[in-house]
């Protein structure tokens, strides 16, 4: 997707979305916090609870045990009778309902609190009988209710009380997973939905010249036409030796035709980086040239950078309506005296690239490299353009695209055209 409106709006969406995943993530987390004291606070009195019937059982039996007195007994009973059942009490609005989005009190756990308290109603039922009997001093009899039906009564209690705590906590820890899985299912749905908008900001494709490469000979000659120098007039025509011109990335009749027009091809999956640091330290270097002899091994680098095997510096002769090589890097160094002008109007890539001043990419193949015609654009129009035949299918790549088409940038203050070079002499 290449529309830059429709891009901020998906990322502002995702952004968007992030945030409402944060907000959801921060309730579910303190739900889970409450959950967990919920869950802690009804733990610890139903254990209080269960202390206190053990404290009872002990002191109902020390009813007829020899040598306790009835009535420091008796007392301490019914102060635990009363506490326990306000504790019950409390447990039941403490109990919480674990299948629920929140902490509701009561619940499925409440039940078996009630049951308790029925339990404790019957063991202050027979303990009034026990005291009873005891006042009437038949010991007898109410050391037969304290170890039998007594003491059932209050293992009934303790064990109900121990169902009601255990059906709690099986509640709690389903209210913890449910809002575990919740916070999963938030997560992983933002993170999803994320991916999806980036895999939409993902370029399908970028046009591509249908022209293929030829073979373009180089040389490290000093680079007339840049550093205020303008090329030499050379005569228009093919080499001597009847070779397609070099640079201009024209290929040979009997193998294909150059076609000017552009198809949409996606971008295939480059392996080399892009050196960005490396092309800023190339156009720094470039913006302190001097001398034009220093200009071979700025090439050189920018050839590098573009994983080129060789690249040709065309300039525009403004009074001919010619391209003429004016450097080039990677090639014999006798090839550039071979090399005649590029007319502006020639169905080739670094034509194309001159007259429409956008870049060109041509793309290679098994048999061939690929290669990237940039313009080089200067305030009064095109200039030149920079022609760079490219290994391995790296015209390809986006960033090496990015990066020709700044290092031509970079060339295009170097260069004086023709035309103002014979306005000045006048």
């Amino acid at each position: 997707m290449k529309n830059r409106a429709v891009r901020i709006a998906l990322f502002l969406l995702v952004v968007l979305a992030f945030g409402a995943a944060g907000y959801e993530l921060t309730l579910l987390d303190r739900q889970a916090t409450a959950t967990r004291d919920a869950a802690r606070a009804f733990e610890e009195k139903a254990r209080q609870v269960e202390a206190a019937v053990r404290e009872l059982r002990a002191a109902q039996f020390a009813y007829v045990a020899t040598g306790q007195g009835f009535a420091f007994w008796t007392a301490r009973v019914g102060t635990l009778l009363p506490a326990i059942g306000a504790d019950l009490q409390k447990l039941c609005s403490m109990a919480t309902d674990g299948t629920a989005t929140g902490l509701k009190p009561g619940g499925p756990t409440c039940p078996f609190v009630s049951a308790a308290l029925d339990d404790l109603a019957t063991v202050q039922r027979i303990d009034t009988s026990v005291q009873g009997y005891l006042r009437e001093d038949q010991r007898l009899l109410a050391s037969d209710l304290v170890f039998s039906d007594l003491r059932e009564a209050d293992q009934t209690l303790a064990a109900r009380i121990e169902e009601a705590r255990k059906h709690q906590a099986a509640a709690d820890d389903a209210a913890a997973n449910t809002v575990r899985r919740k916070q999963i299912a938030t997560a992983g749905g933002a993170a999803v939905f994320a991916v999806l908008i980036l895999l939409l900001l993902v370029p399908a494709g970028r046009t591509l010249a249908e022209d293929k490469s030829g073979t373009v000979p180089d040389s490290r000659l000093q680079a007339p036409g840049v550093i205020g120098l303008r090329p030499e007039p050379a005569a228009h025509g093919s080499s001597p030796e009847g070779e397609p011109m070099p640079g201009a990335w024209s290929p040979e009749p009997e193998v294909r035709r150059a076609s000017s027009a552009t198809v949409e091809s996606a971008a295939a999956n480059i392996p080399h980086p892009v050196d960005l640091s490396g092309a800023a330290a190339l156009c720094t270097d470039f913006a302190r040239l001097r001398e034009p002899t220093e200009l071979p091994a700025l090439l050189e680098r920018a050839a590098a950078l573009l994983h080129a095997v060789g690249v040709v510096v065309w300039v525009a002769d403004a009074s001919s309506g010619e391209l003429r090589p004016a450097l080039s890097h990677g090639y014999p160094p006798q090839a550039l005296a071979r090399i005649h002008g590029v007319s502006k109007d020639d169905d080739n890539a670094t034509a194309c690239a001159y007259r429409e001043r956008r870049l060109r990419v041509v793309e290679g193949d098994a048999q061939s490299n690929g290669a990237i015609a940039a313009p080089l654009l200067a305030p009064d129009g095109c200039v030149g353009v920079m022609a760079a035949e490219i290994r391995e299918g790296q015209e390809r790549d986006e960033g090496i695209q990015s990066v020709a088409a700044i290092i031509a940038a970079q060339l295009a203050t170097l260069v004086t055209p023709q035309a103002a070079a014979t306005e000045s002499s006048k």
